[in-house]
């Protein structure tokens, strides 16, 4: 299930993907899209489990400082733990908040499925415990019930909107420092495209006559060694155009048959340029307004990267085609500066 195209607010910032009076309706429908079936391999697997909690917490367990927020949904089976023993070994204070989910195994109870998605942070937000005073710890909450009897899977809601007024909608301010105002970006992208891409380039085709275009993807997701980090990429192609479509084949490190049948592999295929490309100084405040939000290093790379230009060989020129979208104008020119965790 996929939610609407959400609505940006500038004024705001906040992003709308749907009134809260659609909400029950949506959120169900995920929930009947994702958990049975979760929920029915685990009593497959173990059949000694016949119960499990849906439970919710915004803001951990790892860090992801490209959102406002943070929101995950899991599922956690037990054959003997109660909702109340769950939640207390979820909000316990007695390890690092990273380490929630291994206290479960404490009471008999096991992770079965997470589920992180910047949807549903609109779809499950409101329905999150917020944290104490002074606290820096999140809170679980449980959403729901399942049960199996007679080999059929139900579900009991158990949702209250603790804060209404994040149903349907998210926070899309982020700490940062503006580099540029959002209204030069395509400017300053151009530049930096002729200063410091096409130069790249143009000598990958020059030394490979066969090539006739390439492609620069972007993406941005969570690392260990980085605040925020955008990466740049190229696929290399001796089509008009590069297929996109096997990203096994353009990602990976042998050969790609579809795009270099002749040329082969290519090495160094990431941009070589560290001080443009920095990623707290040049990818970010460039391009991450044009990468997928909640993209992680683990996501397959068709989904993570997206093309933002083509350039072709022409006789004795290149021509660049900006095709990439600018997905999220809230983060056009600003550079993430520290660590948050939601």
């Amino acid at each position: 299930m996929t939610l609407p195209e959400p609505r940006y607010d500038p004024d705001t910032g906040t992003l709308t993907y749907f009134n809260p009076s659609e909400g029950g309706r949506l959120r169900r429908a995920w929930i009947d899209e994702h958990v049975p079936a979760a929920f029915s391999e685990v009593i497959s697997a173990e059949p000694e489990i016949r119960w499990a909690a849906l439970v919710a917490v915004e803001g951990i367990p790892t860090f992801k400082p490209t959102m406002a927020d943070r929101i995950t949904v899991a599922l956690v089976a037990s054959p003997t733990a109660t909702d109340a023993q769950i939640l207390a070994a979820l909000n316990g204070d007695d390890e690092p908040k990273g380490n929630a989910w291994k206290r479960l195994f404490g009471i008999g109870a096991k992770l079965s499925a997470r589920w992180e998605d910047e949807e549903l942070i609109a779809m499950f937000a409101a329905f999150c415990s917020p944290r104490p005073a002074g606290s820096s710890r999140p809170q679980f909450a449980v959403l729901g019930d399942l049960e199996v009897d007679g080999g059929e899977v139900s579900f009991h809601d158990s949702m209250t909107a603790l804060r209404p007024w994040l149903d349907g909608c998210r926070s899309v301010i982020y700490p940062g420092t503006v580099a540029f105002d959002p209204a030069d970006g395509d400017r300053c992208r151009a530049e930096f495209v002729a200063d410091q891409v096409l130069p790249y380039v143009a000598a990958r085709f020059a030394e490979h006559p066969a090539l006739r275009s390439a492609s620069l993807l972007v993406a941005q997701y969570w690392d260990d060694s980085a605040r925020d980090e955008v990466i740049g990429r190229f696929v290399f192609s001796e089509l008009d155009t590069p297929d996109l479509t096997d990203h096994q084949a353009w990602w990976g490190s042998g050969p790609d048959i579809v795009n270099r049948p002749t040329v082969g592999a290519l090495l160094h295929r990431s941009v070589p340029l560290p001080l443009a490309f920095d990623y707290t100084d040049g990818l970010i405040a460039l391009f991450a307004a044009f990468c997928r939000e909640g993209c992680t290093q683990d996501d397959p790379p068709s989904e993570s990267f997206n093309p933002y230009a083509i350039f072709r060989r022409n006789d004795q020129t290149i021509t660049t085609e900006v095709v990439g979208v600018n997905r999220r104008p809230w983060l056009d020119g600003r550079r993430i500066d520290c660590w948050t965790s939601g």
